[in-house]
Parts: structure tokens; sequence; C-alpha cells
């Protein structure tokens, strides 16, 4: 009962004014430019999403598994949203069963339930990319490796899982590596079996295009590091326990994360070595990558951190958690509308003519003019570059306020002749 209340608490908390608030920028455009090549022109594809530095591409296996949702929903690019909330509930419920599963029920639910209404988090279960699939694949490969008998079953389970981290982001593929310290040595060959099959389109991607995956991404490390090594380890660490403290509350006050940061220390001394592991690995991946280390590439931490913290500290420590995720929770989850995403852009959209052929400008900010060539397409907009009709698009309006045209949300459509 306690469950299923915290289940559709997060699932309103994620679903609340979903059309409105839902973004449409570049990781949002590729998909969609993506499910119309499979569901429209049927052309599958070996790889997926080219990751930030460039050159590198993650297998596809993330966009097969949102083509159903296109389809159902007639390729708005909505589904993926709709996705993606599914998939932040089926996280919720693999950490309650990861809490109840490695200490009890109550950790259980006061892990999931902190995930459902984390600001956070829920702020990143409704960007659509495939690095929402990281929690969830490693909820589930905690699940699995920290159940106490295991089978062919589970071991065919935990090959599907890495496969499938080659679809969502290089960094997931750390799971590989924590993996195999913890598999029983005989199941290897048929782990690596599973993950090969999933990770065959982009080896035979790279067979036709000269190894370029490849020799991408050894050239990721090929960059030298800036700075001694102490102060990258202090940098390194500084940023591990940063991203702990604030998966446990979602705060950056001062006095709220520096002890929560303490406290991550101690949680680690005071864990088994599985979970030392499991954490330590993340750190020095960040410790020797040269490049700058976004949020999001600690993302595989997020499970084991939250249940583990709750699950050794003492109930009382664990009640002013609970107490503190509430505050901040009510303080800081977002349910206004976005003002230049996907329902604003669609309205813009359809503003322009579609019965005769047009030319649109753009006066944006960096990046906000992603997703309308795909809008275009779907509204059956008929965009050329010698039209006698011509419009623009200013995003936000505030750019250009003596230009009169419609508003959408912040977005304004202008005809300039």
């Amino acid at each position: 009962m306690v469950l299923a209340i915290i289940i559709i608490l997060g699932t309103i908390l994620r679903a609340a004014n979903l059309e409105k608030a839902a973004a449409f920028n570049y990781d949002q455009e590729v998909a969609a430019f993506w499910l119309k090549n499979l569901l429209v022109d049927h052309k599958f594809s070996l790889i997926g999403q080219e990751i930030s530095v460039g050159g590198v591409y993650i297998a596809p296996f993330f966009y097969y598994l949102m083509a159903p949702f296109y389809a159902l929903f007639n390729l708005n690019p909505l589904a993926g949203n709709v996705f993606v909330t599914l998939v932040s509930i089926f996280t919720l419920i693999a950490i309650y069963k990861l809490g109840k599963q490695v200490f009890s029920t109550s950790v259980g639910l006061f892990s999931s339930f902190l995930y459902a209404i984390h600001p956070g988090i829920i702020a990143y279960d409704k960007t659509v990319a495939p690095s929402n699939l990281i929690v969830l694949l490693s909820t589930a490969l905690v699940l699995v490796l920290t159940k106490k008998a295991k089978g062919v079953k589970e071991y065919v389970f935990i090959g599907m899982l890495l496969g499938l981290s080659f679809s969502v982001h290089p960094t997931a593929v750390l799971l590989v590596a924590i993996s195999v310290i913890f598999v029983e040595k005989k199941f290897l060959p048929l782990i690596f079996l599973i993950i090969f099959i999933f990770v065959s389109p982009l080896l035979l991607f790279d067979l036709r295009h000269d190894w370029l995956n490849i020799a991408n991404t050894l050239k990721l490390f090929s960059f030298s590091q800036t700075g001694d090594f102490v102060w990258r380890f202090t940098e390194s660490i500084e940023l591990w326990l940063v991203y702990w403290a604030g998966i446990i509350v979602s705060s950056d006050m001062v006095f709220i994360k520096y002890p929560l940061m303490g406290l991550a220390i101690v949680i680690w001394f005071k864990a088994k070595s599985f979970f030392k592991i499991w954490t330590i690995i993340p750190l020095i991946f960040v410790l020797f990558y040269p490049r700058h280390v976004p949020e999001y590439y600690l993302l595989i931490l997020t499970p084991i951190v939250l249940v583990y913290t709750l699950g050794i500290l003492n109930k009382k420590v664990r009640v002013l958690i609970l107490i503190l995720g509430i505050y901040f929770a009510v303080k800081n989850i977002d349910f206004s509308d976005n003002p230049t995403g996907l329902y604003y852009k669609i309205q813009a959209v359809n503003s322009i003519p579609k019965n005769r052929p047009v030319t649109v400008y753009f006066s944006n900010d960096l990046g906000q003019n992603w997703g309308f060539s795909y809008l275009f397409w779907r509204q059956n907009v008929d965009i050329t570059a010698d039209s006698t009709q011509k419009y623009l698009i200013i995003i936000p309006a505030s750019r250009e306020p003596q230009t009169r045209g419609d508003l959408f949300g912040a977005i304004k459509v202008a005809k300039i002749n």
C-alpha cells in the first residue's frame, strides 16, 4: 500500500503538466529524426546518438525501445517524455526492491520515496536522452549481483543489462568492469557473448567505416591532463562527494551539502567491499579522464549511494534526511510551463502557413532553434530558401521586443514581408 502511494506520487510529480513542460532541443530532435527514419522511411540504423565530445556513437537500442511509443503517438515527440517517465517509475520500483533485498522493507520505502520526490532527479527524468536508462540499468544490475542465489537466468539478465549499457552512455560501460569483479568466472563467456550480441551493430558499423568509433574513443584519452596529480585528485574527490551529497538531499546550501559530504566519507569506510568497489571505480574514471566531467557521468552511482547510505544510517539520521528531502522537494519542484519547449514550438510552427512554400529565419539564443526542423517536417510546413513568404522566429521573444508578431510562450513569430 505504501509503495503504491509512492509510485503514484512519483508518477504525478513527473507527469504533471508534462505536455507544456517538455523540452524539445538537440537530444530530443536527434531522437525524433532517428525514429522518423525508422518508422516512416524504414531505415534501420547500426548506431545511436553521437555523444557530446563528437565522433563517438553509442549503440541504437535506446531508440528501438522508444519506437513503439513514437508509433503509438503518431510521431509526436511527447512520446519520448512518456517513455522516460515510465522508465523512471520502473527505476523507483527497482530501488525499492534493492533497499528491501539488501537491508529491509523500511529502507526500500525510504529510498524509493526520496527518489520519487527528489527535485534534481525529477528534472532529469523529464529529459529525453539515452542516459535516462543509466539509473535503471545500474539499479537492476545491483539487484541481480546482490542476489544470494544466481543461476543461468540471472547471468543472462546481467549480460543483457551490460549489453544495453552500450546504448546509453560510454560511462555506463563502467558497469562491465564492476560486474566482472563480482560474477562467477565460469559465467563470463556467457555474459560476454550476450554483450557481443548487443554491441554487434556498433562493431558492424565500425567494420564498414574503418573502425571510426573505436579510433575516436581512444582519442578521448589522448589529451594531456592539466594540473598536477594532487590537484586532479582533490577535484575528483570533491566532484564525487558533491554528487553523492546531492543524491541524498537536493540542496546547494553549504550547511547542508558539506555535512552530507562528510557523511559520505563515513559511509564509504563503514560499507562492505561490494559498495566500496562499485563507488570507487567511477572515481578512478573521473580521476584519469582527461576531459571535463559533467555530473551525469556519475549516474551509475545513484541507486547504490541512495540505498546504501540510508541503509547504513541509524533511524534518527534517516528520518532527518527524510524531513530535509520533503522540505527541499516542496521548495524546489517545478511544475511551470517551459516557455520555449515542445508545446510552444508546435504552436509557433502551426502559425506558419502549410499550403505554400515559406522561408523561415531565426533570431535565437544559443541552441534555442533546435527542434524546429523536425516540427516543420511533421506539421507539413514547406520550407524553402527563396520564398516570397518570409517569417522570423525569435527565441526568446525578449531578444527583439520591438519586432511585432504572434507570441507563443516565449517564442515570437513575425511575418517580415
